[in-house]
């Protein structure tokens, strides 16, 4: 469910503002049931063991915003505001059946993970036309804190339970400029030159600590230290007659998501997440509307360059390149009667 509060306000001079508070709230409950037997080379059975999990998840989101626009030496100027706070709970119960079939709880696969996140935001944004050409600057400024606390039991020596508590805290600050400059003294040949920067936080699932077991030689678990990957963008476009457009855009991403999959004690695998690549993208689009007549067509053609870098430590590094590309084309007929053929 979602609910939105919104105030606007405008007047004749260019002046206006816009008021956002929102809230959201989601709650699920998820349930899984995993038989697992084990067989003889000869198809006699040796034994099974049934687990089953509970796993309710229960979010909550409170945004609020301030937008404003107005004008400024014959340009346009815009600022804002913006404050987001999420608060996300995360209950794993983890039972197996005894020997008569009933579930059991047991804790030293169960825990709860708690994730709350605070971002804080202001921005600022200029855009002016000149003589043949038009120019936008603009900056964000964004205060993260991010708090996890992920609770359970642990197994000691003599086969003891104990509690754990692995909490940890984040807040860093972060600046996010973007430029773009578009040539447009010839309506039927522009093109224009962007940069920007943004970031992407990773999932807070994928910062729970805790062991989610996929079966009895499979699990899976989060990484506390997971950081947000930054991305670096810039481009070039030209548009000729309104239809053929040319884009082309190279990008940086630095501490890039990867998924890892790894052994623990010799026979089980892992999977988990690190800050460890560097992603280098360049790509080419291109497309073009035509028309004649009772015939139309919308062609478009794509193709990216990426180049992956990682250090593993202990002498694993990887260096890979992939080279993509899509053709895509739309076409219409009309075929009379109100009725067209598309293809």
């Amino acid at each position: 469910a979602n609910f939105n509060f919104n105030y606007r306000y405008a007047d004749t001079s260019g002046r206006e503002i816009n008021f956002d508070a929102d809230y959201g709230l989601f709650r699920g409950t998820g349930r899984s049931y995993q038989p697992n037997f084990y067989y003889a080379k000869n198809g006699d059975l040796l034994s099974s063991i049934t687990n089953r999990n509970y796993t309710p998840t229960d979010i909550d989101i409170f945004t609020a915003k301030l937008d404003a626009e107005q004008r400024l030496g014959k340009g346009k100027l815009g600022y804002g505001l913006k404050f987001s706070y999420v608060v996300t709970q995360n209950t794993f119960d983890f039972f197996t059946d005894d020997i008569n079939g009933t579930p059991v709880k047991l804790l030293s696969r169960s825990n709860s993970f708690k994730y709350t996140e605070n971002v804080n935001a202001a921005y600022i944004n200029y855009n002016k036309q000149y003589k043949g050409f038009m120019v936008q600057l603009g900056v964000r400024a964004e205060n993260t804190h991010a708090k996890g606390i992920s609770k359970g039991y642990k197994q000691s020596t003599g086969n003891t339970l104990v509690t754990y508590d692995s909490t940890f805290n984040r807040e860093y600050t972060d600046l996010f400029p973007s430029a773009a400059i578009t040539f447009n003294k010839n309506p039927m040949n522009q093109f224009s030159l962007t940069y920007s920067r943004r970031i992407d936080r990773p999932a807070y699932q994928d910062l729970n600590p805790f062991e989610f077991k996929l079966d009895e030689y499979t699990f899976q678990k989060g990484n506390t230290l997971l950081t947000p990957q930054y991305t670096n963008s810039f481009g070039i476009t030209h548009t000729y007659k309104y239809r053929l457009t040319t884009s082309l855009n190279y990008s940086h991403v630095k501490d890039i998501f990867a998924q890892l999959i790894d052994t623990a004690e010799k026979s089980k695998s892992f999977i988990t997440k690190k800050n460890l690549a560097i992603q280098d993208v360049v790509s080419l689009n291109i497309s073009y509307p035509f028309q004649w007549k009772w015939y139309s067509v919308f062609a478009n053609l794509s193709a990216n360059y990426s180049h992956y870098t990682a250090d593993f430590g202990t002498g694993r590094k990887i260096d890979l390149d992939a080279l993509a590309y899509n053709v895509f084309t739309q076409h219409t007929i009309k075929l009379g009667k109100g009725y067209t053929g598309e293809i």
